[in-house]
């Protein structure tokens, strides 16, 4: 994120970690800020597109206490925040509801920000490949990526082994097959997606523009009138 240093300590997340994030904070939007926010076990599973037998609420359970656990640093240069995602929750053991509360500063400055450049259905139809929601997380922060290199692809993702290559080029045609991308070209080491952008993107396209645009003309004004007799 521009202008931001992000510095993570405790159990490291991943991209599940995320999907369970995002679904709160999709709830959450339902709420004021800083309130509690309810959910049960089984429409948070049924969201996350999971069965809901006890060990996808087991493995529920440990992610929101890891979205607990974990420390987030954030530095602007101005400020320094540090915290966790989730400030407190509780679960019924008889009803299986949850009650949480979500830091409301991360989820300004991280969770609804990036929220609002994913389009979460089209995450959701990712279903396991991690590869691709992390791409997709990536690409989601640039309106017109440029070709990258694999292994600074890989290196994002923390992808490894022999396979890495194919393994990205994989994740891109999922994001393809879903509608993320409009395609992609590989041109021997580095891969270039072409994004379907979102409503969000294509504001920011049509603003940048006309900022662009709008600076032409002064500098072509300012050259005119430094051009007339004084």
């Amino acid at each position: 994120m521009a202008g931001l240093t992000v510095v993570f300590t405790g159990e490291q997340f991943d991209q599940s970690d995320l999907d369970v994030y995002l679904e709160i904070l999709n709830i959450a939007r339902n709420y004021p800020m800083g309130s509690m926010v309810k959910f049960s076990t089984y429409s948070l599973l049924k969201a996350l597109g999971l069965p809901t037998g006890g060990s996808n609420q087991a493995r529920l359970h440990s992610v929101i206490v890891r979205l607990r656990g974990g420390t987030l640093e954030i530095f602007d240069h101005k400020k320094r925040y540090f915290g966790g995602l989730i400030e407190i929750g509780m679960r019924d053991e008889i009803t299986m509801e949850y009650e949480v509360m979500i830091n409301p500063r991360f989820a300004v400055l991280l969770g609804f920000d990036m929220f609002s450049k994913l389009d979460i259905e089209k995450r959701r139809a990712l279903g396991r490949n991690n590869t691709a929601k992390s791409m997709y997380g990536y690409y989601a922060t640039h309106i017109n990526p440029i070709a990258h290199k694999f292994e600074t692809l890989c290196n994002i993702a923390g992808i490894k082994g022999k396979n890495r290559k194919s393994v990205i080029v994989k994740a891109h045609e999922a994001m393809k097959d879903v509608g993320i991308l409009e395609g992609y070209t590989v041109i021997d080491d580095t891969i270039k997606a072409d994004l379907n952008h979102s409503e969000s993107q294509e504001r920011a396209i049509t603003k940048a523009a006309a900022k662009k645009t709008a600076g032409t003309r002064r500098r072509k004004l300012t050259r005119a009138i430094d051009l007339l007799p004084h």
